[in-house]
């Protein structure tokens, strides 16, 4: 899954017809109607009910509809920020990526920016967000991904996606057949952890005590 197929499925949505969805989007209707199996594939649900009338979203669908329209927004806001930063036609950006993010869908960004500014290098550092916050203030990175909240008064920074955390459990596990679990709850258990250049190091840390 990339952001084409939540574009796409947005698309579908709003005009609650694939053949309207593609030609609007200037591509044929089983290229979008592939892409929508595709992402229900991926999601493991069904998106939309389907008669020769109309498509309608299901629950599922509307749910993901509208994760799908904040995540679009948060890809646009970064072509942006990634443009304001810009007020020249070349340099040499700095960037700091967390490992712990998923890559690929930050990748897509880039080479869309670079095919804009093709004479903009980028160089990638990867890091715990802690460290790239560090790397900000002493200058020695231009742009990080980092964990929300940060400290508001010296970056300028905005929302691009939310992960929800997950523990993971042997079948043994006294919290196994839970399906939420309090951080506190795990104070005195062993498991493990980022290093402390993560800042998820410290949050984790301070919600368990």
């Amino acid at each position: 899954m990339d952001i084409r197929h939540l574009q796409y499925f947005i698309e579908v949505s709003r005009f609650h017809s694939f053949t309207r969805a593609a030609e609007h989007l200037y591509i044929s209707q089983p290229t979008i109607s592939k892409m929508i199996k595709n992402l229900e594939a991926d999601l493991g649900v069904e998106l939309f009910e389907r008669s020769r009338k109309q498509i309608t979203l299901t629950d599922a669908g509307r749910v993901i509809l509208a994760q799908a329209q904040v995540i679009d927004k948060a890809f646009n806001n970064l072509q942006t920020q990634l443009d304001d930063l810009l007020g020249l036609q070349k340099g040499h950006i700095r960037i700091g990526l967390p490992p712990i993010m998923d890559a690929d869908q930050f990748f897509q960004i880039l080479g869309g920016f670079h095919d804009q500014y093709p004479n903009i290098t980028f160089q990638l550092i990867e890091n715990g967000a802690k460290k790239i916050e560090e790397n900000i203030i002493e200058d020695e990175l231009d742009v990080g991904i980092t964990v929300l909240p940060t400290k508001q008064e010296e970056f300028d920074y905005f929302f691009l996606l939310r992960e929800e955390m997950k523990v993971v459990l042997p079948p043994s596990h006294a919290l196994y057949e839970r399906e939420e679990i309090h951080l506190h709850e795990l104070k005195e258990e062993s498991f493990i952890m980022f290093n402390k250049d993560f800042v998820l190091n410290d949050r984790i840390t301070h919600a368990c005590k």
